[in-house]
């Protein structure tokens, strides 16, 4: 996989590779170059325009017709298989994924029917 990341001096902002994994669609988006001052909506709506690459677009609208209300979750650490963070989809990405364990770049699935997995506590509070 190839990925990105990149801090701009001075300003504290991270730049990152972000996958985002329709689950209910068996689909993902990759998207570059994120701000880690956007939120995951942020992310989103970059693709709810018609400007942006065909399959994508049609991916996410086709995602949020029938039931718009979605769930974010991150893989919990490593060592505790098929358990997820639930995170907030208004708050930066730096605040998600502040004390996760990411590997290569963050992975953010969106779930509409989150009883199918186990959800464990965030422990986000600032450092």
């Amino acid at each position: 996989k190839q990925w990105y990341q990149r801090r701009v001096r001075g300003e504290g902002i991270m730049f990152w590779t972000v996958e985002l994994v329709f689950t209910e669609l068996k689909s993902k988006i990759i998207s570059h170059n994120v701000p880690d001052t956007d939120s995951i909506d942020m992310v989103i709506e970059r693709y709810r325009s018609k400007s942006t690459a065909v399959e994508q677009y049609k991916t996410v609208t086709r995602y949020f017709k029938y039931k718009p209300v979605v769930n974010y979750l991150v893989k919990a650490a490593v060592g505790r298989p098929n358990c997820y963070h639930d995170i907030g989809s208004g708050e930066s990405l730096k605040n998600c994924l502040r004390r996760k364990t990411i590997i290569e770049f963050p992975t953010i699935y969106l779930v509409q029917d989150i009883e199918e997995y186990t959800i464990v506590p965030c422990e986000n509070a600032p450092i």
